[in-house]
């Protein structure tokens, strides 16, 4: 009868080693299993490249302030910095106060092919210029647009605003080639004194 005992007693032991092993094993495959697909991610995780930040272009004036005396002719710069961008078009739209400064000549800058518009109202106070490059050809850099020619009427302050709203198509625009999207997000104006 004791020895009957003990065999049911390592019956038992025998069956929760054996299950235990079980448990062991069982374990050891989910760790493995585990690790494994660990060692995949990392190794094929590739980060996304970091967002490309493109330069948008900008627009300003050159000189932004200066002091002129009254009938004195002096020369303003449109400058265009097309930022990362090859472009195809700028168009400029510069409002000032007319009985303050006239516009006495535009001379187109050399960046585009063609300057289709170059016009001036002296009595309400706008110069629009356009310009296109060829079929050919775009433009990427930062150089003179154009050349405005003005003249001081009045002593007193003579600002000159370039025209911008981002997203509007009906002011100063910097379009880039390919996707016809106006890249412009900045428009710098002056401020003279007239004396």
């Amino acid at each position: 009868m004791p020895m009957e005992i003990a065999t049911a007693q390592e019956g038992k032991r025998l069956k929760i080693n054996l299950s235990q092993k079980g448990i062991l094993i069982g374990l050891t495959i989910f760790l493995f299993f585990e690790a494994g697909l660990l060692f995949l991610i990392i190794r094929h995780y590739q980060p996304s490249p970091a967002k490309v930040q493109t330069r948008p272009a900008f627009l300003r004036l050159e000189p932004a302030t200066g002091t002129f005396k009254v009938g004195q002719e002096f020369a303003v710069k449109v400058m265009v910095d097309t930022g990362d961008f090859e472009t195809d078009a700028t168009d400029v739209r510069l409002n000032f106060d007319p009985t303050a400064v006239v516009v006495t000549q535009i001379v187109p800058g050399q960046i585009y092919d063609d300057y289709p518009a170059k016009r001036v109202d002296n009595a309400t106070g706008l110069a629009v210029i356009n310009g296109i490059t060829s079929l050919t050809r775009t433009y990427k850099g930062k150089d003179t647009f154009a050349t405005l020619m003005m003249k001081g009427l009045k002593k007193g302050k003579a600002v000159l605003l370039l025209e911008f709203s981002p997203g509007a198509t009906n002011d100063c625009n910097v379009v880039a080639t390919k996707i016809a999207k106006d890249v412009l997000e900045q428009a710098e104006g002056a401020s003279f004194e007239i004396e």
